[in-house]
């Protein structure tokens, strides 16, 4: 069976996206598409990538169903180079009009099938100087970024903010950058319904050790982004007596070192506890029992907690920057990024005004409630039916306003006709000069002619210009020869 679109299921086999934003989207989207109607779906014929090789390595978008959380997982390193080589091959015989990455890691090149990408965020390239402080590291990752991103014929961003670090770092036109925001499982994340699911959240709380006393909750990773070092000392410096506060997250050892320095400077108080690893079934429960969520950070692809706390009735604390103020709109408590005084502030307002805490919940459940799963799909689909209308050269020209290949790599021809239109149906150029989009291919020269490039070498010199602009200008990158534009 031929697909119109494969969607891509398979980063759920490695544990780095499964317990994280990129297993979340890949489950929700997912389900969220096989809820849709045919006619919602534009008729399209979509499958799942649920492998690499074998019989169920594609199946269709109803009969797919996701892994068991407790599934054997693939090594990231291995999972990677199937995409690169297995995959390829398997795209070169099931032919699909389009194929859907929602990981961006280990992206298949020699596919005969158009890409659409997710986007996530751009964070080493817009926070270079503490995730890419070598400018070799910071090319090679400019370079990666482009080659997966400039090359894909749509890119799928979960926010403005993303999507304005695509255009303004790597290039990608806006033409073909479709915002998609994500949503949070109004399923799970919620008030409870009654009595009973009140009690049986309570106990969830209890077994973690919460609910003896008022907590702030922090919920992800500690990266240098997330300000956890700064959270701490906020915390410790508000000293509001009987408030806890709670990290949760899957830590791996690295990460595990930087908590461990961030609680040694502000002297381990009792009073910051680390749950680590909490089940997603427990995860609402912790939301509903906390004061307020702190999730001051420097930078958010979109800040997928902050929904999930909102529908759970948890006053949020965040800061304006990149995607998280069109997020959480007016119904969070701001501060700047790693302002310790602001942030005190903020824990001590959260802690002595009852009145502000019931502000922020009403505003958060209202705000959260504009964000759905099925707003995300039918968003997804249209840009499906958008990057699909290029596969028909007469659909370039009529639809996308795009000549063709063929138009750009060869010279106009004249059409002999008897009739008297003869010079109304010359092709643009035939006869008054050159076409209008020559100009981009061609350069003078010393006699005043006009000589056309090489194929591909107007595109060359200005992804150089580019990755100059963009490299040179951050942090004194030695000004030789740029790097290849498809460097992996």
């Amino acid at each position: 069976m031929s697909f119109d679109v494969l969607f891509d299921r398979t980063p759920l086999a490695i544990l780095s996206s499964r317990f994280r934003g990129i297993g979340s989207y890949v489950r929700n989207l997912l389900a969220a598409l096989q809820q849709l109607s045919d006619a919602e779906r534009r008729g399209l014929a979509i499958g799942v990538l649920a492998g690499f090789d074998g019989p169920d390595a594609v199946v269709p978008l109803g009969s797919a169903a996701l892994p068991a959380p407790d599934a054997p997982a693939m090594s990231e390193r291995r999972w990677a180079w199937q995409r690169r080589t297995a995959l390829v091959r398997l795209l070169w015989r099931q032919r699909p009009g389009l194929v859907h990455l929602t990981e961006p890691l280990g992206t298949p090149r020699g596919s005969p099938a158009p890409r659409i990408m997710t986007c996530y965020d751009l964070l080493e390239l817009v926070m270079h100087q503490q995730y890419l402080p070598s400018p070799l590291r910071r090319a090679l990752a400019w370079s990666a970024a482009y080659a997966r991103f400039a090359s894909a014929r749509r890119v799928l961003s979960i926010s403005q903010a993303t999507a304005d670090d695509l255009m303004r770092i790597v290039g990608v036109p806006a033409s073909r950058i479709d915002v998609v925001p994500l949503a949070a499982d109004a399923s799970r994340f919620r008030l409870p319904a009654d009595g009973a699911e009140a009690a049986r959240a309570s106990e969830s709380r209890a077994r973690l050790g919460l609910g003896r006393a008022p907590y702030l909750v922090y919920v992800g990773a500690p990266d240098p982004r997330k300000n956890i070092d700064t959270l701490c000392s906020a915390f410790a410096r508000a000293a509001v007596p009987e408030l806890e506060l709670v990290l949760v997250g899957r830590y791996g050892a690295g990460e595990q070192r930087f908590v461990d320095r961030c609680l040694d400077a502000v002297g381990r108080p009792a009073a910051i506890r680390l749950l680590g690893f909490v089940p997603d079934a427990e995860i609402p429960a912790v939301y509903q029992g906390a004061s307020a969520l702190c999730f001051a950070t420097s930078y958010e692809g979109f800040g997928l907690p902050v929904l999930e706390a909102m529908l759970c009735g948890c006053p949020v604390i965040a800061s304006r920057h990149t995607s998280l103020a069109e997020i959480a709109g007016d119904a969070a408590l701001y501060v700047p990024p790693r302002d310790e005084p602001a942030l005190c502030d903020a824990i001590r307002r959260i802690a002595r005004e009852p009145t502000l805490g019931a502000e922020l919940r009403a505003g958060g459940l209202a705000q959260a409630a504009r964000f759905s799963w099925r707003s995300t799909a039918l968003g997804t689909v249209e840009s499906y039916a958008r990057a699909l209308i290029r596969r028909s050269p007469r659909a370039k020209l009529h639809s996308c306003s795009i000549r063709p290949r063929s138009a750009r790599a060869r010279a106009p021809t004249r059409v002999r006709s008897a009739s008297a239109s003869f010079a109304a149906r010359q092709p643009r150029g035939s006869a008054a000069g050159p076409p209008a989009h020559a100009s981009r291919a061609t350069s003078p020269t010393v006699r005043g002619t006009e000589r056309r490039m090489k194929p591909g070498e107007a595109f060359l010199s200005s992804t150089r210009r580019r990755f100059l602009a963009h490299c040179c200008s951050t942090n004194e990158l030695p000004r030789r020869r740029a790097l290849p534009w498809n460097a992996w």
